[in-house]
């Protein structure tokens, strides 16, 4: 387009269109409708935090083209997504370790949004960690992500690909993320990481309301003392609900936490906002800085 002013001058603007077709941005994984990932990777940690041996699962979906090698990483951690709520005869490919959000779940969302489904799937190798016991403190799984981090580069190395990694975190997963990749800095480890963002990561703590948590807690209480005549069918409540509702990340994560007894104790949340803090700012001071938080690149 040309714009030409009273002084004689011409203002010139270029835009490029690309008409893409259905073909285009179809990858080897993705058949028949059905999205099945190139390669699954389970692992475990290296270094327990605290004895807690955490495990997980690495997903590869490799962009078109790549000859199932990694070119360019784009990685997901995955958030709080407990196993338990999963049905079997639901779950993705018929493993409940996968839980409710996965590569899957991912994709399919990205598939409403044309330009950034064919962006992501067409330019870059889309990588998901699944962990498979998120009630886990956040600092165990954080261990498991950096273990994470650490197989992708090798692979990279092997491979030839000399792209930094691209890490978006979901809800906890940017908890976990950041933990991980700071700690990795301080024991002088490079994560090859240029850019970390995050999806609804509760940062500061997750505000859920007082009469929820009061309201679940009792129900509980109910279960637990059988003071419903026993003949009310909840479920398999006692296995599900009670350990995802007191797990050490719920707790950690909770502004307030309503424990067992019904009061409110936030010990362990405070606890691991100084600790966040001082990891990422180098302050007990308990403000969470988290846009300060700088990432070692190579």
């Amino acid at each position: 387009m040309r714009a030409k002013l009273s002084n004689g001058y011409c203002l010139y603007s270029y835009s490029l269109a690309k008409i893409i077709s259905d073909a285009e941005i179809s990858t080897r994984a993705i058949k028949d409708g059905v999205m099945e990932p190139d390669e699954t990777k389970d692992f475990e940690v290296t270094l327990p935090y605290n004895g807690i041996i955490t495990k997980g699962r690495i997903s590869y979906l490799f962009a078109a083209n790549t000859e199932k090698k990694i070119k360019k990483p784009f990685i997901i951690m995955e958030g709080f997504d407990p196993i338990e709520l999963v049905k079997k005869e639901e779950a993705y490919r018929g493993d409940i370790k996968y839980g409710t959000t996965n590569l899957k779940t991912f994709v399919t969302y990205l598939q409403d949004r044309y330009s950034a489904y064919y962006k992501l799937t067409s330019e870059y190798d889309i990588i998901y960690i699944d962990l498979f016991d998120c009630k886990c403190s956040i600092q165990a799984n954080a261990r498991l992500f950096e273990r994470a981090m650490e197989i992708i580069n090798e692979r990279k190395i092997q491979e030839g690909c000399t792209e930094k990694n691209i890490v978006f975190a979901q809800s906890m997963g940017g908890l976990i993320a950041r933990y991980g990749l700071k700690e990795m800095e301080n024991q002088g480890k490079i994560h090859y990481t240029s850019l970390l963002f995050f999806q609804d990561t509760p940062h500061l703590g997750a505000h859920i309301p007082m009469g929820i948590l009061q309201g679940m807690n009792g129900l509980l209480s109910f279960y637990y003392e059988n003071k419903i005549f026993g003949r009310l069918d909840f479920g398999d409540v006692k296995s599900k609900l009670a350990p995802i509702l007191y797990s050490d990340a719920a707790k950690q994560m909770f502004i307030n936490f309503v424990n067992s007894n019904g009061g409110v104790d936030n010990s362990v949340h405070n606890a691991w906002q100084r600790e966040l803090s001082q990891m990422v700012n180098g302050t007990n001071e308990g403000e969470n800085r988290w846009s300060q938080c700088s990432y070692k690149r190579k």
